[in-house]
């Protein structure tokens, strides 16, 4: 062995840091497509009182076109993030099999749910609209099909987050930990604070004498919506900040590793 080298340590930790760069640019190409469609998002959230007040009619019905530049946006920015991880994980998998191999597989778990959801309740939703009233074994194989997409998606998510959490652990960083930590309590707020925005609607705008309900001025449940909004958006930002901060310290601190000792004299 030549002086200076240290084998399949200096190799491992060289894959390390090149995986954990991959990811960390995986997650900002996110950031920079939410910023980019942050018009169209902010414009749809405006008008969800109306889809929820209303049932679709009114101005709701002119988002298409806000819809369809957000869709083709998150699209573009999905398949890239997507790309990144993949090598990212397979750099990561290729230094420690045992250890971040779960990260690659519940990303293959995260797209084959997603594509189980396209490719059967996209097709099975167009038929059930063409099929006239009450398609039940078209409405049951289209739910059957979500479900057990969206049951892949969380399971791959989950591994994901299981090689993200090993890899702030081997490395010592914390701040990969704290962006999990954080992403756990963004989602007991949002389902804590849609719960209770959608009681206090229900309970504000009900008839308690006949049981109507009865539609408010299109503004009135707005600001405690978008105030909740606002509070998740903030946590987002939290999120990604920590994780690809954590992402960044590991790429350093592997590469630092990977350097090995000096030379010989």
């Amino acid at each position: 062995m030549v002086a200076g080298e240290v084998g399949p340590t200096r190799r491992a930790c060289e894959l390390v840091s090149g995986g954990a760069r991959m990811l960390m640019w995986s997650f900002l190409l996110p950031l920079v497509g939410t910023a980019a469609s942050a018009p169209f998002i902010l414009w749809i959230w405006s008008q969800i009182p109306y889809l929820m007040i209303y049932g679709g009619h009114g101005p709701l019905w002119t988002l298409g076109g806000a819809m369809a530049a957000t869709d083709l946006i998150s699209l573009a920015f999905a398949v890239a993030s997507l790309a990144l991880q993949w090598i990212g994980w397979s750099r990561l998998r290729d230094a420690d099999r045992h250890r971040y191999g779960i990260g690659r597989t519940g990303l293959v778990l995260e797209v084959i749910g997603l594509i189980l959801v396209i490719a059967v309740f996209i097709p099975i939703s167009v038929a059930i609209s063409a099929a006239g009233p009450q398609p039940w074994a078209l409405g049951l194989a289209g739910a059957g099909a979500v479900a057990l997409g969206g049951i892949l998606e969380l399971a791959g998510f989950i591994m994901v987050l299981v090689g993200l959490w090993r890899l702030d652990e081997d490395h010592g960083v914390g701040y990969i930990k704290a962006s999990i930590a954080t992403l756990i309590a963004t989602v007991i707020v949002a389902v804590a604070g849609f719960a209770y925005w959608a009681f206090w609607v229900a309970g504000t705008y009900m008839n308690p004498a006949s049981g109507a309900f009865v539609p408010p001025p299109a503004a009135a449940p707005l600001a405690p919506l978008m105030d909740l909004m606002a509070v998740l958006l903030a946590l987002d930002i939290v999120i990604y900040a920590l994780l690809i901060v954590g992402l960044r310290r590991v790429s350093a601190v592997a590469c630092a590793r990977s350097q090995g000792p000096p030379p010989a004299q």
